[in-house]
């Protein structure tokens, strides 16, 4: 890596894990602070720069940690694909080192795609796991479509 792009991931990461703040000011006497604690400022250049480096710092990881998963990504939507136990053991360690990287997927809006009778296995994986995810045989995704079957 070189060092400039050493430079910039610890200038984006320093800018996005503090607080901004807004300084209102009315009179010389009474100013209003409001802090931001949700990342970056709406409207930063820096936001899909810094996210995107985050993000990808965040796929390498579980990449080399789960050679048995396949985990293919487009923008911040990522997937699994693999036997129910090696996704359950990739989602819960995600769910563990997502907040380091200010990702946080959100599981209602999560879909295991099974095959026929899988969707009972797939109910079973739920519980076990405590996930909150659909399950379904087929669905559309990214202008495709996962199915079980045609």
């Amino acid at each position: 890596m070189s060092s400039k792009t050493c430079v910039t991931i610890r200038s984006v990461f320093l800018r996005y894990m503090h607080h901004d703040i807004l300084v209102m000011r009315g009179n010389i006497k009474k100013s209003v602070f409001i802090l931001s604690k949700e990342g970056v400022v709406q409207g930063d250049p820096l936001v899909m720069v810094g996210y995107g480096l985050l993000l990808l710092l965040l796929i390498k990881k579980l990449k080399d940690e789960f050679n048995s998963v396949d985990i293919p990504w487009y923008a911040d939507d990522g997937s699994a694909a693999g036997s129910l136990e090696n996704v359950g053991y990739f989602i819960k360690r995600q769910e563990e080192i997502e907040p380091v990287y200010r990702y946080f997927q959100e599981e209602r809006n999560s879909i295991l795609v099974a095959k026929g009778r899988d969707t009972v296995i797939g109910d079973i994986f739920k519980e076990k796991y405590n996930f909150n995810f659909q399950i379904k045989n087929g669905y559309h995704c990214l202008g495709g479509h996962i199915a079980s079957g045609i």
